[in-house]
């Protein structure tokens, strides 16, 4: 394909991120296509005012005019309406892939790019423009032909023998032209209905498939299936070893399939397989049961399982995109229950998936609105009921009501918006505790502060803790950052170190609840245990939570830690816990969460009782 496309093919890449923009051109520029560059919708459009490029690459989510809007904006153009478009897209953007071919763009490509994918989908349609021209060319050729035979035969009578002759044999190659030309017209229709690298038919074929069910009102199920961590196996394998697991895929796929079911590739690591039964959990179980089993590839042997979403007729689908649009829903569902997993779709999902992306929404406006307020739970002593500290708790005042952490924290997780979020809850609450420490100097007031394992993936982490420790003027070592143990397998060591020597103190907050270890403690600036607050719910009711409560205390005791107990919410559980050694506690038996004010009073009333005491 590369020898039939011009080296002088024209491409316009349209891209806000500059990092997007030098990736496409360098591979673009490498394999001697003409690049042309523009960073949002509307330069683009002006841009198209003096060049028609061959091919657009359009990406979706731009400031301004956004790639949807421009899309139509330049069809409006005459001379634009055949430049085909590919709109740049992320894998967790499903439902923009589908807008986006539902106004008529004729592919997309998934971000992180990977080279071969976007230099095979950009020639592939520069072949099909090019190829539909020549076709269009050669039926004008055929119908010139067809006159010139029938002016000839009209002349017959009239003509000698040899020209009579003369004129079967050009008959005879008319005929040879228009076979030759139907064979290349089936080639061309073959190949923009299969996909080149495994041969199976393409999203093209599907959807036109999937009209044809709906149309007829037929009984059909259809398995969206997803490899699991396959980005990790091409990054270090390459895409080459990541192209032959594909191929593997595929063919294994289609050894469980019966002549009534069909397997599709839609693209990357994505395949779906159309079933001709309403009820396809068998097969489903079938195939992930397979995936258990090693692929052998590029001399690799190794498992790569699969997630699998599943819809089916009996939802009563009226257009193909919602079928892919649900069953991609419960694909991703089936991921969240880990690898081989699957997930049959229910409206249910869909609601949840639009209240996600409402409040990933939401959440965007909430920080630069002030939407956030902290609420602060204090510590106290189970010996004399003296406060130590208070623990900073993020409350969402949205206009439907108050959200606690637990509903939103994960959306800012999985969108980075933790880290702006973080950043914001730790200078209030130092701004805070500076307020708290001036107005009760006699305390040496405390404050814990919860990190997500993502914040700790900043570069600039403990320069920015640094700077605002410098900007509230805290007393030294009276903040703690909480952290789990989760967070403390995913970061390295020498990070934690760093905290001790701006004087900052970690506390392992949910210790027992994940796979810590003694030795890991101990090389670690640790300062404080805190006890889950399952354990002492439990603590009456099962005797082994006692024995576990014993242990970390002993474990406390050993590497000299502090030991906390969260969640104490009656005076019984408090007296066990005393009984055990454990000193420090919070809860609801002390204090539900506060605003400052209530705090304020919190720590006054606190005062008094210990003065009186």
């Amino acid at each position: 394909m590369k020898d039939l496309i011009p080296e002088s093919s024209t491409i316009l890449i349209v891209d806000d991120v500059p990092a997007n923009l030098g990736v496409l051109t360098d591979v673009l520029s490498e394999a001697n296509f003409q690049v042309l560059v523009a960073e949002d919708g509307e330069s683009a459009l002006q841009k198209l005012d003096y060049v028609t490029p061959d091919l657009i690459l359009l990406d979706v989510m731009m400031p301004g005019i956004d790639g949807f809007q421009t899309y139509e904006i330049l069809k409006q153009n005459p001379l634009n309406a055949q430049i085909p478009v590919i709109f740049i897209t992320a894998l967790s953007e499903p439902n923009y892939v589908i807008k986006g071919l539902a106004l008529g763009a004729v592919d997309y490509i998934t971000k992180p790019f990977q080279k071969e994918e976007v230099l095979a989908r950009i020639k592939t349609h520069l072949e099909l423009r090019r190829l539909t021209k020549i076709l269009e060319t050669k039926n004008q050729h055929l119908s010139e032909e067809i006159y010139e035979h029938a002016k000839a035969r009209a002349d017959v009578q009239r003509l000698n023998q040899k020209l009579e002759i003369r004129v079967k044999e050009r008959t005879v190659e008319l005929s040879k032209t228009l076979e030759d030309l139907h064979k290349s017209q089936d080639l061309l229709e073959y190949n923009a209905l299969h996909d080149s690298l495994t041969g199976l038919p393409n999203r093209d074929w599907l959807m036109q498939r999937l009209k044809y069910l709906i149309a007829t009102n037929s009984s059909y199920s259809v398995l969206f299936l997803d490899l699991d961590r396959f980005k990790i196996i091409n990054d270090s394998l390459g895409h080459l070893a990541g192209d032959e697991l594909l191929k593997s895929v595929a063919q294994r796929i289609q050894e469980y399939l019966t002549p009534f079911q069909t397997a599709t590739r839609m693209g990357g690591d994505e395949f779906v397989i159309l079933v001709d039964t309403e009820t396809p959990i068998s097969l489903t179980e079938k195939l992930l049961e397979q995936f258990k089993l090693p692929f052998n590839f590029n001399g690799y042997e190794m498992i790569v399982e699969a997630s699998i979403g599943i819809t089916s007729s009996t939802m009563g689908y009226q257009e193909p995109m919602d079928i892919l649009r649900d069953v991609n829903i419960a694909m991703y569902r089936a991921k969240k229950f880990g690898s081989g997993s699957y997930q049959i779709f229910n409206p249910q999902m869909q609601a949840d998936t639009i209240a996600r992306l409402q409040m990933e929404q939401d959440l965007r406006k909430a920080i630069p609105q002030q939407e956030f307020c902290l609420y602060y739970q204090p510590i106290v002593s189970l010996i004399t009921g003296k406060i130590k500290a208070v623990e900073a708790l993020v409350r969402w005042r949205h206009n439907q009501g108050m959200i606690a952490p637990d509903q939103f924290i994960s959306v800012t997780e999985e969108t980075g918006l933790i880290n702006p979020l973080g950043w914001w809850i730790l200078r209030e609450a130092c701004s805070q505790l500076k307020s708290w420490q001036e107005q009760f100097p006699e305390i040496l007031l405390k404050m814990n502060v919860n990190f997500s394992p993502v914040q700790f993936r900043q570069v600039n982490l403990f320069e920015q803790v640094a700077e605002i420790l410098k900007e509230t003027g805290i007393s030294k070592n009276t903040l703690s950052i909480e952290i789990t143990e989760n967070c403390l397998l995913k970061t390295p060591d020498s990070n934690f170190q760093l905290f001790k020597e701006i004087g900052v103190s970690l506390c392992l907050d949910d210790f027992c609840t994940g796979y810590s270890s003694i030795k890991m403690l101990k090389n670690l600036p640790i300062n404080t245990l805190k006890i889950d607050r399952s354990f002492v719910q439990d603590l009456i009711n099962h005797p082994d939570d006692t024995t576990l409560i014993e242990t970390i205390l002993l474990v406390g005791k050993s590497l000299n830690l502090e030991v906390s107990a969260e969640g104490v919410e009656t005076q019984e559980q408090a007296e066990i816990l005393l009984k055990l050694g454990c000193i420090w506690a919070q809860g609801y038996l002390f204090s539900r969460p506060l605003d400052y004010q209530a705090a304020t009073e919190f720590i006054i009333k606190n005062q008094e009782n210990n003065h009186e005491q």
